[in-house]
């Protein structure tokens, strides 16, 4: 992000990621192949596991809902999940048919 210039809303790469929220997840803004994304979600008979790459000095947390209108907001499944720079695997049981999932970041000691 440049000071001196308002570029925080803006997507040099046009991957729908705001400068600012590439600088909050750890990816390169000048990069539409290089996006914060859950790689791979696996469902078995009584859970499914999420699958996520992370970046150091980065939190993660995991929420869901069960329907993608719902009004009641998201509703957390983990929370405070510091990044370790590789792969992380996060395991939710599988109480619904359908779940709808979304991965959230900040700057470690935010």
């Amino acid at each position: 992000l440049d000071p001196q210039i308002n570029d925080a809303a803006l997507d040099p790469d046009g991957d729908g990621m705001s400068n600012r929220q590439e600088y909050l997840a750890g990816t390169n803004p000048h990069d539409a192949l290089d996006f914060f994304h859950i790689i791979r979600v696996s469902v078995a008979p009584t859970s499914c596991a999420l699958e996520f790459p992370t970046k150091s000095n980065r939190t993660y947390a995991v929420e869901f809902r069960n329907s993608p209108l719902a009004t009641d907001g998201w509703q957390t499944l983990t929370n405070g999940v510091p990044g370790t720079g590789g792969t992380m695997v996060i395991n939710a049981a599988r109480t619904q048919t359908i779940r709808f999932y979304r991965l959230r970041v900040t700057l470690s000691g935010e």
